[in-house]
């Protein structure tokens, strides 16, 4: 599509499309501005390599792969506009300081850079990466790290209990993000990610799923809510999904699809689980939870099934993933008692919401153990 078929959609109509269907382009628009100002301090600093940027449905690095991905929304003023009306605040803005963040954060991107600056010098040959040590020191847990990160889950497992009690009929996803906020504080623990999307609440098909905050839609019977949240206790995060049903007038039980939904998502995750032994890769558990879902009829998740969990909320190197280029060498990686890693595969629900499950094991000389109780039901909700 061109920009003109899209731009006078209503809000309803333009979150149904793909962001491939958009046409989006940076050049000629402010984003490519504030890349070409990067560029031009490069250049000012004798530092010849210009990542190249694209556009993506979020801020990203692949993984091995010296590129930068940036928001979908910001490269056209009616994207803003509608991730503003969802968010019920200004999208982030794309800023020079924010694509140099980028770059100062990212391993490959700054270990090209200070080649670049070492290319006169005999030592830009002589650069090794500590990334394995790093990864291994960070993945393998100690019993204390284990603590602390079992605390989190069990703060984050009160959170979603005492959250579920608080839903009504008519409240925003904004309305429910900001009461667990406040229960964060009162049990004194921080936020495993940003809080704009830390909780994601996402209620009924219409909400979008991602690293994206709470809107002002409502919630309404016969909707599905789904949760993604993470807490820090002194360090160490939880990373857990969640989901909820909203029963219809006379309903006693989530209809077919959504409980067809939700079994097809655990079973995913328990034999994922189950085939989790030391010495395997992340890859070969990822294809286990991928073909379930696929099979099942299910549209495929475009997201690894897991990631390691520590001191933030993506930790370690080892990928429960598929074999795409922006996930690099990270899936043929090898699982290491000591690791934790989460459990995420996804659905949607036509006419309902998503099924997102996540749960959180730790690897031992025996397999995987979940740390704290899994989402075995689906929970509901009255009205």
């Amino acid at each position: 599509m061109v920009a003109a078929d899209w731009v006078n959609l209503s809000d309803e109509e333009l979150l149904e499309r793909k962001i491939s269907q958009l046409g989006l382009k940076l050049e000629d628009t402010e984003v490519h501005l504030h890349v070409q100002q990067l560029y031009r301090e490069l250049d000012e600093k004798n530092l010849s390599f210009h990542p190249p940027c694209h556009v993506g449905d979020e801020w990203f690095v692949p993984v091995g792969v010296p590129a930068i991905f940036i928001p979908f929304f910001l490269v056209h003023e009616r994207l803003r506009n509608l991730e503003r009306s969802m968010t019920g605040g200004a999208p982030e803005a794309a800023r020079s300081t924010t694509l140099r963040a980028v770059i100062v954060d990212d391993e490959e991107l700054a270990r090209i850079l200070l080649r670049e600056h070492l290319k006169d010098t005999p030592y830009a040959d002589r650069l090794v990466s500590a990334e394995p040590i790093v990864n291994a020191l960070r993945g393998r847990k100690t019993p204390a790290e284990l603590e602390r990160i079992r605390k989190a889950i069990e703060i984050t497992d009160e959170i979603y209990k005492k959250t579920v009690d608080f839903i009504k009929l008519g409240m925003t996803e904004l309305e429910i993000g900001e009461y667990m906020h406040k229960l964060a504080r009162d049990y004194n623990v921080g936020l495993a990610w940003p809080a704009e999307s830390c909780p994601a609440v996402n209620s009924g098909p219409n909400s979008a799923v991602g690293h994206s905050g709470p809107t002002t839609i409502k919630v309404e019977r016969g909707h599905i809510i789904h949760f993604d949240f993470g807490v820090k206790y002194e360090e160490y995060c939880s990373d857990i999904q969640r989901i909820v049903y909203v029963l219809r007038e006379g309903e006693m039980e989530a209809p077919p699809e959504v409980q067809r939904g939700f079994i097809t998502n655990r079973t995913a995750i328990e034999n994922s689980r189950s085939a989790m032994k030391v010495g395997v890769t992340g890859n070969s558990i990822d294809v286990i939870a991928r073909e379930i879902v696929i099979d099942a009829g299910y549209p495929e998740y475009q997201h690894a099934l897991g990631h390691q969990l520590g001191r933030v909320a993506h930790d370690g190197g080892a990928l429960l993933g598929p074999l795409w280029e922006k996930y690099g060498d990270s899936p043929n990686q090898k699982l290491e008692v000591g690791q934790v890693y989460t459990i995420e595969p996804s659905l949607p629900v036509p006419n309902y919401g998503h099924v997102g499950l996540e749960e959180d094991v730790v690897m031992t000389k025996k397999g995987a153990d979940y740390i704290g109780e899994p989402q075995r039901e689906i929970v509901l909700i009255k009205g």
